[in-house]
This record gives structure tokens, C-alpha cells and sequence, in this order.
């Protein structure tokens, strides 16, 4: 007979049925989303993944000064899913007048350099009499359109565009402070005429006039004359609207707590080798793909990131950052000194890679995963990243406060996977009690793993000697 704990009917059931779960949902976090291109947050991801929510704040910046807006950085699917593009900003809490508004990223070169910029595309404050609030659909026809036109003739596929969330009297402005070229006109392009909260619809952007040499660096979403700010919680789901991926230190993938992990798809990043860059602790290979990942590592003793039996289709290293315990700048983080990098799990190059280093409780760090070469190798690109951390010299048997997990990494594991919060949070006396009734370190006997029949999978195999032994000795 197999002894078991009853909540592994919990384990075994949500094993099975987390694949149901689709999407992700994306939170705006401590950093707040900016009012331009360049303060925007891109909503990234590893491998390519339709978001379903976007949660967060105009009225409230828990790092930095708000400036009333959120500008997030999107991306489009294939042209068959443009119709039914849909974002729709619903209130988290007490209603407020808003505004969303979509731009198109779009590269202008000028006096030899290049630099991105917003186009406006759209907004909308008021979607229909019977809808009052905020709603882009891309199979709803434009307001005024005499030819049925609809927002999804606008998009195009496979681009990336700016969402802002804003009061509904913002508007957006060419901030002439910022020109990619010098321009002799100072007045400022209006992008929309302002629609009222009572004018239903989504009107198009009309095509802005620059001054024949120059081209507007930036559109700014501004206070309209009114000068009455309107802002608060939000919370907007979504269809057919994708990441961007997280390949570069400005767009990382948040990773929080350990052990954690998050799967990749090098080929969702775009190909770089003609730049050149070199990796020193590789033997100064070229590196033709790069994902970044920002791990709030919640621990202190030794840390371990690592590929190691999941990528081995290609050629890959791991860098790792501390970022800024004051300033989470994951660009200036990648520009200072690494605290450690590796090229290969063992003497094969395509075994993975795998770093070692001292984490530190409340520090965030900033991983770097790249494949190397000319990406000339078959059977390369997905693969699996794990991040976990020991204490240093903290029992499994008694509580750590302040720290996750415990220093014997097979009970915390073993414990996590039952309670999360004593990996994400802390090992509290309760996780404590789990390691003494369950962990053989600790003198406990109850298996915890939803591998009831030591297959080395947990599957509906496992589920049905659970559910037959049901309510005998042990269950």
C-alpha cells in the first residue's frame, strides 16, 4: 500500500489540468508605464504568447513620479487574427473617464541615424451608447467611415504597437523637444481632435503634417485645456494581442521566487549575429540570439540558473547582472560587470549552460540567455530556463525568517510544490511542519511527489490509483 497525503489529489489535478489555463496575464508592476516610446513598458515574453489581461494604475507610480498615462508596448498576430483584435479597460475599482489610444512603432531615419517613433492610429473613449466605456474590436467599423472601414484595416500584422491608457481629455502631441532632426517650426502637431465622453465610436488618427526637414521624435500624451486629471485602476482583457519578446535588458521577462522556471524559444528573438557581439566566456563566440530575464530571487545563499538537459539543440550561455537595489534599470545593469557567466554544462556545447553565484534577499538580477554561432545547428531553439536558490546555512526543520526555501534542496522543492508561499515568501513555521511530517531530512515519511507509481511522470495513471485506493489507510 502507498501511502499518500490527501492533498495530493490537489497536486495531481491541477498537474493535469494547467494546461487549460492559456495566456498569460500581464500586471504593470512596480515600474510604472511611461507617457512615451521610450518610458513605455513592453509586455515581453520568451516565446511567442497571446496576453488575456493587462492590470495596472494611471493614478499611482510605486517607483517614480506618475505622469496620469500608461503606455505598454504590444504586438499584432497574423493577418487572419487582426478582426478580432480586442482590448477593452475595464475600472479595478471606482469608475473614472479614460481614454485609450494605439500607435504604431515606426523607425525614421534622418541626418544618418535612426530613431523609433509612435504613429497615431486610433482612440477611443466612449466605444457605443450601450458600451460607455473604453473598447478597441477590430471588426468594428470607424467612426465617420462612409466605405465601412474597420480598426482592423488599420493594423498589420506581426507589428508592434503602443496601447496608452490615459484620462479621457489626454490627447496626444509631437513633443517638438524631441526631434529626431532639427526643425524650424516650434508649435506642436495635435495627433486626434479631442472626442467627448459622449461621443460614441473609434476614430482614426488623421495623417500628421511635419515640416518638410524634420520628424517628431516622440508623440506625448498630454492634459487637454480642461486641466482636470482623470486616472485610476484598470484592468483590460484581451484577444489577439501578443508579446513582444524579451530580447533586450529594457523588454526582460519577470521572474519572481525559486525554484521557478520559464520556458524559451530562441527563434522568437531576432537574429543579431551580423552585429558581431562577442561573449567572452564563451571564447569570444559571436552571439546570434539573446533573452533577458529579471529574477526577484526572494533569497540569500547560492543561486543556480540553468539549461542544463533542456536546450541541448544548440549552443548556449548564461550571463548574469545585479541590478540596482534602489534603481531596477536593467540597462545600466547590462552595461557593468557580470557576476557570472558559462558557456557549457559539460564538455558537449550543446549540453546547455548553467551559472553559480551569491544571491541576496530583496535584490533583483538580471539574466542574459544566448545562443551562440550562426544558428546553423538543427533542432535548436526551445528549451527550459530554471532558477532556484539554497540558504546558505538555513534548516528545513525550523523556521527562516526572512528567507525562502532551505538549504537541503530536494525537501524544499518537495514542500513548494505542496506550498508555494514557503518559496515565494518565506519558510515560516508552517512550511517548517510540512518538512518535519513529510521530508526524510527531517525525520518525515509522507511522499509528497504526485508520482504514485515511480514512472517518473505524473499523469492520469497516478490519478486513478489515487482515486481506486480513495478512502483506505493512507488516503
Amino acid at each position: 500500500m502507498v501511502k499518500i497525503s490527501k492533498t495530493l489529489i490537489l497536486i495531481l489535478v491541477c498537474s493535469l489540468a494547467g494546461s487549460a489555463f492559456a495566456g498569460p496575464d500581464w500586471d504593470e508592476g512596480a515600474k510604472d508605464a511611461g507617457s512615451t516610446p521610450s518610458t513605455s513598458q513592453p509586455v515581453s515574453a520568451p516565446v511567442s504568447t497571446m496576453i488575456t489581461k493587462i492590470r495596472g494604475t494611471t493614478s499611482v507610480a510605486l517607483v517614480g513620479v506618475s505622469d496620469l498615462v500608461d503606455m505598454y508596448l504590444i504586438k499584432t498576430g497574423n493577418t487572419d487574427s487582426l478582426n478580432n483584435f480586442y482590448v477593452e479597460l475595464q475600472f479595478d475599482g471606482a469608475p473614472w473617464n479614460a481614454r485609450l489610444s494605439l500607435f504604431k512603432k515606426v523607425s525614421v531615419s534622418c541626418d544618418g541615424f535612426t530613431s523609433v517613433v509612435a504613429r497615431p492610429i486610433a482612440t477611443v473613449v466612449k466605444f457605443s451608447n450601450s458600451e460607455p466605456f473604453p473598447k478597441f474590436k477590430g471588426g468594428t467599423v470607424l467612426a465617420g467611415s462612409t466605405s465601412g472601414a474597420t480598426l482592423s484595416s488599420l493594423l498589420q500584422a506581426n507589428t508592434e504597437y503602443f496601447l496608452a491608457v490615459s484620462g479621457a481629455n489626454f490627447s496626444a502631441y509631437g513633443d517638438t523637444n524631441s526631434l529626431v532632426c532639427v526643425a524650424t517650426s516650434s508649435d506642436k502637431e495635435l495627433f486626434l481632435s479631442l472626442t467627448s465622453a459622449n461621443t460614441p465610436g473609434i476614430y482614426p488618427a488623421a495623417s500628421p503634417t511635419y515640416p518638410t526637414i524634420a520628424r517628431l521624435g516622440e508623440w506625448k500624451i498630454v492634459p487637454g485645456a480642461s486641466g482636470t486629471s482623470f486616472a485610476g485602476a484598470y484592468l483590460m482583457p484581451a484577444i489577439s494581442i501578443y508579446a513582444v519578446p524579451a530580447s533586450s535588458c529594457g523588454a526582460a521577462y519577470p521572474i519572481s521566487g525559486q525554484p521557478a522556471s520559464s520556458n524559451f524559444d530562441m527563434k522568437f528573438a531576432a537574429d543579431i549575429y551580423s552585429l558581431g557581439k562577442k561573449i567572452s566566456c564563451a571564447g569570444e563566440k559571436i552571439v546570434s540570439r539573446e533573452l533577458y530575464f529579471d529574477w526577484n530571487a526572494l533569497c540569500s545563499g547560492q543561486a543556480t540558473i540553468s539549461t542544463c538537459g533542456s536546450a541541448s539543440g544548440f549552443d548556449c550561455a548564461i550571463q548574469v547582472f545585479p541590478l540596482d537595489v534602489c534603481s531596477d534599470d536593467a540597462c545600466s545593469a547590462a552595461g557593468g560587470c557580470s557576476l557570472s557567466c558559462n558557456d557549457n554544462c559539460s564538455s558537449s556545447i550543446y549540453s546547455g549552460s548553467k551559472v553559480t553565484f551569491t544571491a541576496e534577499a530583496g535584490r533583483k538580477y538580471l539574466v542574459r540567455l544566448m545562443a551562440l554561432g550562426d544558428g546553423s545547428s538543427t533542432g535548436w531553439s526551445l528549451g527550459s530556463i530554471s532558477f532556484s536558490c539554497i540558504n546558505g546555512n538555513s534548516n528545513c526543520c525550523s523556521p527562516n525568517w526572512g528567507q525562502t526555501c532551505c538549504s537541503n534542496s530536494s525537501c524544499c522543492a518537495s514542500v513548494c510544490e505542496v506550498d508555494p508561499f514557503c518559496c515565494t515568501t518565506e519558510w515560516d513555521q508552517t512550511c517548517a511542519n510540512r518538512a518535519l511530517g513529510n521530508c526524510p531530512s527531517c525525520g518525515g515519511t509522507t511522499q509528497f511527489s504526485g508520482d504514485i507509481n515511480n514512472d517518473g511522470q505524473v499523469n492520469g495513471l497516478d490519478l486513478s490509483i489515487l482515486l481506486g485506493q480513495w478512502g483506505t489507510s493512507g488516503f
